[in-house]
């Protein structure tokens, strides 16, 4: 009986890598689309009154009752979204624990987004450190029983070789411009905390909307769920991820080029995939791999890096000191001080000091 000859694995170059993106299918490419509204002939007055995309409380007119066949299911008074804001305040300044805080924003978000976000952008720094999970860690250690409704994707290590498919599975992709994606690997100060590590992405959703003023649909937060080497977690009961081992680094560098192949196709080369979480050494690599075809930034490694470039640089107008003259000192290995370290020696090189 022959013995049958090894496959020989081939190095695949950077060009042949690029040729190959280049030659992906394109569905379509979100970033010129400017009308996100649905065809008023699509949705039925009560679809509108019911989603919570197109539903405004109060707000619709009595005219507007009346011609969506939805007069009689609301209350007569007709309120502004300012009147309703002002409502939710009083009843939101009566809850006393962060658990009933962050229960009522969730069912108003269900329920009325269009409230929900003049509700939070009515005052910023009250309402959205409610979904902060660096104050509010229960988010995070308890995601198995906080989740109620979909506010993102999952796309599992299973889901490999349909990552395409599942991926088209969300209801509003033609939005989609931006996806903030994480593997739970390094959440926060807590490790890996897998797919519980999602309320952090969430919660830069809104930050996005409310700080940024982009269209809720065009952020997409996806959590590739590979699984996790907390013991804790595959332990507990409620834990709503994959319970197994994290993949080996290769395993995930395959898994993140499909998954990225998959976001070029669905929606286009202009859509910005966010890292958040990945851990610095993956993250890096997957920057390196991907920025000449695709626009992708980390958010612990260049947002959060460059806020603190950016806090040195004020701090040297008071101080009337020489960038290159000060000491710094990174406490700890995280990808924010990791991230800095980088922007730090970035200014330094291109000011010319070596």
């Amino acid at each position: 009986m022959q013995n049958k000859q090894k496959p020989v694995t081939q190095c695949v170059s950077e060009k042949d890598n690029l040729i190959k993106i280049e030659g992906l299918p394109r569905d379509t490419d979100n970033f010129w689309r400017t009308d996100l509204t649905l065809s008023p002939s699509l949705m039925s007055g009560k679809k509108c009154l019911r989603y919570r995309r197109y539903s405004k409380g109060l707000s619709f007119s009595h005219r507007e009752r009346q011609l969506l066949n939805i007069h009689g299911l609301l209350p007569y008074a007709v309120l502004t979204m300012e009147q309703q804001v002002m409502a939710h305040q009083k009843y939101f300044a009566t809850l006393t624990s962060q658990m009933a805080k962050y229960i009522f924003l969730t069912d108003l978000e269900a329920r009325n987004r269009t409230l929900f976000y003049s509700f939070l952008m009515s005052n910023p720094d009250e309402y959205m450190k409610v979904f902060v999970s660096a104050t509010t860690g229960y988010l995070v250690k308890q995601f198995g029983i906080f989740y109620t409704v979909f506010r993102g994707m999952f796309i599992t290590i299973k889901d490999r070789g349909h990552i395409y498919d599942v991926l088209s599975n969300w209801p509003y992709a033609e939005y989609v411009r931006c996806l903030i994606v994480s593997n739970g690997k390094s959440v926060l100060s807590w490790g890996d905390q897998g797919v519980n590590g999602t309320p952090v992405i969430v919660y830069k959703k809104y930050s996005n909307v409310v700080h940024g003023g982009i269209e809720p649909d065009c952020c997409l937060p996806v959590t590739l769920d590979v699984g996790t080497d907390n013991e804790q977690l595959l332990q507990n009961p409620q834990y709503c991820g994959i319970r197994q081992k994290r993949i080996s680094t290769a395993e995930f560098d395959e898994f993140f080029e499909e998954f990225t192949h998959a976001v070029i196709r669905l929606f286009g080369s202009r859509a910005i995939i966010q890292t958040k979480d990945f851990g610095s050494s993956e993250a890096i690599k997957q920057l390196s791999l991907y920025r000449k075809q695709q626009c992708i930034v980390d958010i612990d490694l260049q947002y959060m890096g460059a806020c603190g470039l950016a806090g040195i640089l004020g701090a040297l107008q008071i101080t009337k000191l020489q960038f290159k003259d000060n000491v710094l000192l990174f406490h700890g290995d995280s990808s924010f001080c990791i991230g800095m370290a980088r922007m730090c020696v970035a200014y330094l090189k291109k000011n010319g000091t070596e």
